[in-house]
């Protein structure tokens, strides 16, 4: 064998063995809930240059979020509450989470208001001891994404989203990114949405990372 010949053979199995390398595993289990989608409810209006409603907003981000966990090896599972119930819903996404031994669950919304209001906050539930920790986890990476005023994590134990929060009974968070009516929002949320997917996913990695 010559020198050409057996530097082919050396590469093609080198080529061989990084093909066969596995995408490394994170040992957790990411479920990520698509908001609204029961009956008609489509949630609140995006508008120009987003120009959707945040149900069919929030299915992009959650395909964009499976596809980057892939990449990082972390297991995700997209749910949809259409034709479902909110705790129907949650029961599910706890299952999910509890078989895995460990996880959390990200809730997709995002806001609308008065045109003016804008920013980013986070909702947690105070019942499960590591909300809050998580809720602050992707708040952070949110607000250091978009760099809109940082409206804070809040605890949604009752009020608005607490139906949602209190169905999960495993760590779990809702997300408020943006303003969908605010225009500069809107446009953070187009322009920039495979970073906010990648940037939930990420906080979702290293919350698991850290248990």
């Amino acid at each position: 064998m010559n020198f050409l010949n057996w530097l082919k053979n050396l590469l093609e199995e080198m080529f061989k063995t990084a093909e066969a390398e596995p995408t490394p595993k994170i040992d957790g289990h990411l479920v990520v809930i698509i908001g609204h989608g029961m009956n008609s409810d489509k949630g609140a209006y995006g508008i120009a240059p987003l120009s959707m409603f945040e149900t069919d907003y929030n299915k992009l981000v959650a395909s964009d979020m499976a596809s980057y966990a892939k990449k990082l090896g972390l297991p995700c599972t997209v749910l949809s509450k259409t034709g479902k119930t909110t705790y129907g819903v949650g029961a599910e996404a706890t299952r999910t989470v509890k078989e895995a031994k460990k996880g959390c669950v990200i809730e997709l919304h995002f806001n609308s208001y008065n045109g003016a209001a804008s920013g980013t906050e986070t909702l947690y539930d105070r019942d499960e001891k590591d909300n809050k920790l998580f809720a602050e986890i992707c708040q952070k990476k949110m607000v250091a994404l978009f760099g809109r005023p940082n409206r804070g994590v809040k605890d949604r134990t009752v009020g608005r989203g607490g139906s949602n929060l209190d169905s999960v009974k495993v760590t779990s968070c809702l997300v408020e990114p943006l303003f969908g009516d605010n225009k500069i929002d809107a446009g953070l949320l187009k322009t920039r949405r495979k970073e906010y997917a990648a940037c939930l996913v990420d906080a979702a990695a290293e919350y698991i990372g850290g248990l």
